[in-house]
């Protein structure tokens, strides 16, 4: 399910929580920061579990706001690690989870400012835990409280 949402309108601007969101084809959410843009695949939006935001503040005595990841949706209740390779959809948006939303030096850098925790030992502690980074392929509406469904293929059946 997707518990908050967050969009940024400039790079290493403030985001800011909504409500919904409209997702275009191969582009992304309209009014992000990464909207349009094409650097490396899966920069349409990025996805992290609240469930590991939680364990990162419970096991390292941290108080990170779910905002302070910088990604997109926070989601509750889904594993998303699981898919990886996979499709899946929110509302009737189709998306497609290209690889893990590893922590970069910027995500570090800007915990590290919040944390009693160095940088490097950010980054290695939300390694493999930070999140999804996805492609739309289809456009479609997504609001908080939207389930995330994966779409199994003709092979998983």
């Amino acid at each position: 399910m997707i518990k908050a949402i967050f969009i940024a309108s400039e790079q290493s601007k403030i985001q800011h929580a909504v409500e919904s969101i409209d997702l275009e084809i191969n582009k992304g959410i309209i009014g992000d920061r990464h909207y349009d843009k094409h650097w490396w695949p899966g920069q349409n939006l990025t996805l992290i579990e609240s469930e590991q935001i939680s364990f990162f503040n419970q096991h390292y005595h941290q108080n990170i706001a779910i905002n302070d990841t910088r990604r997109n949706f926070i989601t509750s209740g889904v594993k998303l690690n699981e898919l990886v390779g996979k499709k899946f959809t929110i509302g009737d948006a189709l998306l497609y989870g290209v690889e893990l939303c590893q922590p970069c030096q910027s995500l570090g850098e800007s915990l590290a400012r919040k944390c009693s925790m160095t940088k490097h030992d950010i980054i290695k502690a939300l390694t493999d835990r930070a999140g999804l980074r996805a492609s739309v392929l289809h456009s479609g509406n997504c609001s908080i409280g939207m389930p995330i469904h994966p779409v199994e293929s003709p092979n998983e059946q």
